[in-house]
């Protein structure tokens, strides 16, 4: 299924982040933690770790093989940066429970604190190494490895993190999203089936199934959910609820989804997008215009906004200072990145000023990434004002065969090459 940038967008909003899962000084299986090293769990969840760090090292001089202190300890080396310190301590903590991936969990979720990822995901590959049937270890690697992109391994664990610990709903509804991330919605409808089939009242569940429908293009049955759910507020049903509503092409249903959205979260970057661009489909050019500029503010380096606002100071509310400064900030921060919608909306700019040759520079470079009928159709009247009649009216030609609908954009085309045989 190709998603257009409107439902790219609408992805990003119902795929939500995924919270680490893990809790500061509390990785051990045991209910009850000794009262000696409460103090250090104390000082970790402060992030004081140079306080965890001096208490964690007095307990090991009066009891070295203290399991609880040795994690604590390394929780808190990774907290002050010291991680050359860290494999000795991982090394004393096997030499007493072997198999057991407490130690590196801990140690992972301090680097997640931390804002090091990349640090969480070594160490808990070691922690595969030293028990492969760790679901802990599997389904936090898995967030991880989500996070980073890394789809398909993502999924592998969650399958073998469920085969260990199949009732972790959280896990279920994780391993959902990320099928549904890649296209496999089949498999994600298989996995809900049986999910379902164990807890047929799971709510979260449900909406994983109506979106799953959705994208399936089984919006009738994807409705039935979303009325059998009515009465629910939470922000996946109503994003599931746009979902539905847009691909069904009810505008008005999923602007007032939207709207529930943003009472429940009133900053929610990708809602505010979407409605943007159902102000833009409904030809409202300032609520969009305005509603695009408040997701810039608070995220500058979401780059499908750029072309939109472009197009909109450039041909709807025509404001050609705001537009170049807008090109003069896509081009510093994305003018390395092959994207062919920005430069196509650049190039439309600088042609509807009359700058014909950047704009064919910039058309140029959009169609030299993807060539598709607008662009091409752009070349060719680009190359029309610059007096190049014949290499016009071969772009026209090609934007023909690239073209795929009798829709306004074919029937200019054809003007255009009429108007070149007269």
């Amino acid at each position: 299924m190709r998603k257009s940038f409107f439902l790219l967008l609408f992805y990003m909003c119902f795929i939500p982040s995924i919270s680490w899962g893990v809790s500061i000084g509390l990785p051990f299986q045991e209910r009850n933690l000794p009262s000696e090293v409460i103090p250090v769990v104390e000082a970790l969840q402060k992030e004081d770790y140079y306080k965890a760090a001096v208490l964690a090292e007095d307990l090991l001089k009066k009891d070295p093989k203290n399991k609880f202190a040795l994690a604590y300890l390394a929780a808190a080396y990774a907290g002050v940066g010291l991680d050359h310190k860290i494999s000795t301590l991982l090394k004393q903590y096997q030499e007493l429970a072997p198999q057991d991936t407490n130690i590196y969990l801990q140690v992972a979720t301090t680097y997640l604190i931390k804002n090091r990822p990349q640090k969480a995901i070594q160490i808990l590959e070691e922690a595969q190494k030293v028990n492969p049937n760790s679901a802990s270890v599997l389904f936090l690697l898995a967030k991880l490895y989500d996070k980073n992109g890394q789809y398909l391994k993502a999924i592998s664990l969650l399958e073998r993190g469920l085969q260990q610990e199949s009732k972790n709903s959280e896990a279920k509804i994780l391993l959902v999203k990320i099928l549904i991330k890649v296209d496999q919605y089949e498999k994600a409808h298989d996995f809900l089936r049986k999910f379902l089939k164990l807890d047929p009242q799971n709510i979260d569940l449900k909406i994983l199934e109506a979106r799953v429908l959705a994208f399936e293009g089984r919006l009738k049955e994807a409705q039935k959910i979303i009325i059998s759910l009515h009465g629910t507020n939470k922000k996946s049903f109503w994003e599931t609820k746009a979902l539905v509503a847009n691909l069904s092409g009810n505008l008005e249903e999923a602007f007032n989804a939207y709207q529930e959205i943003l009472k429940i979260d009133p900053n929610d970057l990708p809602t505010i997008i979407n409605l943007a661009l159902i102000y833009k489909r409904k030809g409202e050019w300032e609520k969009a215009a305005e509603l695009f500029e408040e997701a810039l503010k608070k995220n500058a380096n979401i780059r499908p906004i750029y072309p939109q606002l472009i197009i909109i100071y450039t041909d709807y509310i025509p404001q050609p200072e705001r537009a170049q400064k807008l090109i003069k900030l896509a081009l510093q921060k994305f003018g390395n990145i092959s994207d062919p919608q920005l430069f196509d909306a650049i190039g439309w700019y600088y042609y509807q000023n009359g700058k014909y040759d950047k704009a064919c520079y910039f058309f140029s470079k959009a169609a030299d990434i993807q060539k598709n009928a607008l662009v091409l159709y752009h070349q060719g009247l680009c190359l029309e004002k610059l007096g190049q009649k014949e290499k016009a009216r071969k772009k026209f030609k090609e934007a023909l065969n690239h073209s795929s609908s009798k829709g306004p954009l074919t029937q200019k085309i054809h003007q255009h090459l009429s108007k070149r045989q007269e």
